[in-house]
């Protein structure tokens, strides 16, 4: 029963396709050929870029932003809805509610790959239309995976913060507050794109060098998992202590 309820939960991350093609109209309908490589093509339409003399910092575009929202949407309830109504029925038969939250926790791991997966196939089905001969490349699948190391942690902290919230207040007050935190942090990767210390620890913040290097990309998503693992600890501690009579 449990794994046909993983399943049923992981067909939402199937929703990503009809929302990117739902916010790419244009690039359906209106493309036009081009000599671009489509690695530059699909990094593009992720990333928008903020740039003063030699320094680039790389912001997330508005549309990729709402890929982060609909994730929480998604999964934001994942571990929360086992808080409600039938908490004392699940917590009764669960031996150790850490293990039982890190067990969860996976699960929204698994469902982010996975989302990430659909949402880059989907980007790159949409860009070889303007230039089919660079369609599989070196650097197509290089881009994909810094991506990929980007925005998976960016999804996966995002929804056990959401959940973690979600617990104490509520579905509504944990993404609301997740939307807002995105906002400003997204805010401030572009008013202080030049400041050091944004690039280092804002986890929507990247400069120019990622877009070279791999292991720079692997760097910044070291940075965001280190903030996973402050929310799975921090939640961990919280579900084991709290009252669930």
């Amino acid at each position: 029963m449990t794994y046909r309820i993983c399943i049923k939960k992981g067909c939402r991350t199937f929703l990503i396709i009809p929302f990117v093609l739902m916010l790419s109209f244009s690039d359906i309908f209106l493309a036009t050929p081009t000599d671009t490589p489509v690695s530059d093509l699909l990094w593009h339409s992720i990333f928008g870029r903020v740039s003063q003399g030699d320094l680039k910092v790389i912001p997330l575009l508005m549309e990729s932003l709402g890929y982060i929202f609909l994730f929480c949407l998604l999964f934001g309830e994942n571990i929360s809805s086992y808080f409600g109504d039938v908490n004392i029925i699940i917590f009764t038969r669960v031996r150790d509610r850490t293990t039982w939250y890190l067990k969860q926790s996976l699960l929204i791991c698994v469902y982010a790959v996975v989302y990430t997966f659909f949402l880059l196939l989907i980007k790159w089905a949409l860009v070889i239309q303007r230039n089919p001969e660079t369609a599989l490349s070196r650097d197509v699948f290089l881009i994909a995976l810094t991506i990929a190391a980007m925005l998976c942690p960016l999804f996966i902290l995002t929804s056990l913060l959401c959940n973690l919230i979600a617990i104490r207040y509520g579905v509504a007050a944990g993404i609301i507050i997740v939307f807002l935190s995105v906002i400003v942090m997204e805010i401030l990767s572009i008013q202080y794109f030049d400041m050091p210390l944004n690039m280092l620890l804002n986890p929507l913040c990247f400069n120019h060098e990622i877009t070279r290097s791999f292991g720079t990309a692997a760097f910044k998503g070291v940075i965001t998992i280190m903030y996973i693992v402050m929310v799975l600890v921090i939640s961990a501690r919280y579900i084991k202590k709290k009252d669930i009579f």
